[in-house]
Order: C-alpha cells, then sequence, then structure tokens
C-alpha cells in the first residue's frame, strides 16, 4: 500500500481540497485534489492565501474518496506545509 502525505484544507467557500506535496508538480505548484478527476496543479500562494486549515474535519470524505482510487493509498495527514515536502524542493 503506497503512502502519501496529504495536507486537508479549505477553500474560501468552505469547499473541501486536498494538497499532495509530494506528487510531481511544475516549480512553484503543488498538486491539489478535489473529487474524482479533479487532479491539478495549484500555485502555492493560492495554497498560502486562499485556503485555510481543516479544522472541522470536512475533508474526510474526500480522504476516504483519494485513499479508494485506483491503487489503494494510505494517506498520512499533515496540518500545514513544510517545504521541504514540495517535490521541486528535493
Amino acid at each position: 500500500m503506497q503512502k502519501t502525505i496529504v495536507i486537508p484544507r479549505l477553500g474560501k467557500d468552505g469547499t473541501p481540497i486536498l494538497f499532495l506535496p509530494q506528487d510531481a508538480a511544475n516549480y512553484g505548484r503543488i498538486v491539489c485534489y478535489s473529487h474524482i478527476g479533479q487532479h491539478s496543479e495549484a500555485d502555492v500562494a493560492y495554497y498560502t492565501n486562499d485556503t485555510k486549515p481543516d479544522k472541522i474535519n470536512a475533508c474526510a470524505d474526500l480522504i476516504r474518496e483519494y485513499e479508494n482510487l485506483g491503487e489503494k493509498t494510505e494517506s498520512i495527514i499533515r496540518k500545514r506545509l513544510n517545504w521541504d515536502m514540495l517535490s521541486w524542493r528535493r
């Protein structure tokens, strides 16, 4: 089973978003996931300025959905981004 670091956040409108800092992304960007088929890259400034920590566990269903896509994945939940986690910083 693959293990992936996941950072659950909420958009300004309360939309649950998962950030996947270890997934390969272009410089200055971070992979995010919001629903099946909704993998994309976001600017790190979006993560910093336009999302907030999920303190109410609103991302729980989204985490389960992500863990059950294709190859089973175990999420390692982190509360904040450590810049050294980013694929382009390694």
